[in-house]
């Protein structure tokens, strides 16, 4: 299976709040839309039916009924956007939730694939201390540049020094400064 790196990982995490966070957004549009439709169709209706209708809520104060009716719906809409925004904040916290964990479970799974990697690396430095270094040599330089900087790394000064001795002069010196690098990081 293969691995997924921390950062990898963490963005992938940060796209999936991105895209509920937008879905969300997208949601809340939709219903102010519809709030702002319905309201829009009333005061139509009322001016269709050739009744002065009032500029900001377009019904006709003149008749209490229907100045009553139009604040029912009003506050009829907003107790439904209200409902509709409470699941959707629980249903994003729920989310929310959910990725925390996944994100927990990653790390650790990526935790525990670093140590075996770790102790994989400390038994091969084993292994290649114990070789002489005209035997260590030629198969380390096979090795992925990377894995072979850590195992010399990881090394006792003095196995380091054999190895690198063995080594080509220009080859020995990359390995030496990356090795300094790494001292330094």
């Amino acid at each position: 299976m293969k691995t997924l790196s921390r950062n990898r990982l963490f963005a992938y995490a940060m796209a999936i709040c991105f895209a509920l966070s937008l879905y969300g957004a997208a949601q809340a549009q939709e219903k102010a839309a519809a709030t702002k439709g319905a309201a829009a169709a009333s005061a139509e209706a009322a001016t269709a039916d050739g009744q002065a209708a009032d500029l900001d809520v377009g019904v006709n104060l003149a008749r209490p009924e229907e100045y009553k009716y139009y604040f029912d719906q009003q506050r009829e809409a907003i107790r439904h956007e209200r409902e509709a925004l409470l699941a959707l904040r629980a249903q994003v916290r729920e989310e929310t939730e959910r990725l925390v964990a996944l994100q927990t479970r990653m790390e650790a799974k990526l935790d525990k694939e670093d140590e075996e990697q770790a102790a994989k690396v400390k038994k091969l430095v084993g292994v290649y201390s114990k070789m002489r270094p005209e035997q260590a040599v030629p198969r380390l330089i096979r090795l992925d540049d990377d894995l072979a900087l850590e195992v010399l790394y990881q090394m006792k000064s003095k196995t380091q020094a054999k190895m690198l001795a063995a080594m080509d002069p220009m080859m020995a010196a990359e390995i030496s400064q990356r090795i300094m690098e790494r001292n330094f990081q």
